[in-house]
């Protein structure tokens, strides 16, 4: 049996992933050493001094210029802590990389989402941004370097729900100057909210409040109409807060509360169904108005308190009656 000494250009590997040999004048089959056993560093190329066995006949001793590397993933957001997750929010973005950052001259890292929902960006690189479907999906991130490919897949998953904080702000229209005389009625708190779930980031999403339009009938008789209407779209920050849900009781007469007998007790409920803009860019309710309500809360005297009902429930103070 002969040896001979030859170079072979390159072998790529990636670490945990489909090994295919480039470069190969023919057909061989590759034995790994322990070395290559170990993730890849930023050294790279490899030089290693390996068998090859043809399928002819014959051993041929080789020493080649080996490339390994992996895949990594970062999501762009910071707040959830955990970056290396693969379940990740609607529209939320993920840096994928491979390690090492420098490749051979001779190969090119080439990206793709496989499934058609969400995109990345460049298509081309050692690093390339991958952002979500905009509505909840499974997405498989493609790389290919020379013949090896390697792929991360993500959860991507919608919101459900919204907690509540203790209110912190007055509305514009409160407080007003206390009675006596008590001729007015009314409150209005701003309550800080946090989209669920905080196991990933929504940040990228539009969101709003699609109020059906709720009709109150006062204890006097006199009726409130609702007007349906989508709310202006909001947006939150990385840990799904930021922003606070303005509830208040209207600045109504006092004599609201009159029955024809008695200043009395009452309370009315508004519906405030929540949605997210899809990937159609349709709205798309994720939290129904029986589950997401605010309160009105009047005693007979004329005090007003306010309710947020979500995931949990807010209470306010009760205030008033007002003078104007």
């Amino acid at each position: 049996m002969t040896k001979s000494k030859t170079v072979v250009s390159i072998i790529v590997m990636a670490f945990n992933c489909l090994m295919v040999e480039l470069g190969m004048a023919q057909e061989i089959h590759y034995s790994p050493k322990d070395s290559l056993q170990k993730e890849p560093s930023s050294r790279s190329p490899v030089k290693k001094r390996v068998s090859l066995f043809p399928r002819e006949s014959g051993m041929v001793a080789a020493e080649v210029n080996i490339f390994i590397f992996k895949v990594k993933s970062e999501t762009v957001a910071t707040t959830p802590s955990d970056r290396s997750r693969t379940q990740i929010g609607i529209g939320e973005e993920v840096t994928c990389s491979i390690i090492p950052a420098s490749i051979p001259a001779s190969l090119t890292a080439n990206w793709s989402e496989n499934t058609g929902n969400g995109k990345v960006s460049p298509a081309m690189g050692t690093s390339t941004t991958f952002t979500a479907s905009q509505s909840p999906s499974t997405s498989r991130v493609r790389v290919r370097v020379g013949g090896v490919e390697c792929t991360l897949n993500f959860t991507v998953i919608a919101p459900n729900g919204i907690l509540y904080s203790p209110d912190n702000a007055d509305s514009p229209d409160y407080p007003r100057i206390p009675g006596p005389p008590n001729l007015f009625i009314g409150n209005g708190r701003y309550f800080p909210v946090t989209i669920q779930p905080t196991t990933v980031s929504f940040c990228n999403v539009e969101f709003r409040e699609n109020k059906p339009g709720n009709n109150i009938t006062w204890p006097d008789g006199t009726n409130d109409n609702g007007v349906s209407a989508g709310q202006p779209p909001f947006r939150v920050l990385q840990n799904n807060g930021g922003v606070s849900d303005h509830i208040s009781g209207p600045l109504r007469p006092y004599n609201r509360l009159y029955n024809g007998s008695n200043y009395v007790t009452f309370t009315f409920a508004i519906n405030v169904p929540l949605e997210y803009k899809n990937n159609l860019g349709a709205w798309t309710e994720f939290m129904s108005g029986i589950r997401n309500n605010h309160a009105r809360f009047y005693t007979a005297t004329g005090a007003c308190a306010l309710r947020a009902v979500g995931n949990n429930i807010q209470n306010s103070a009760y205030r008033g009656p007002w003078q104007n």
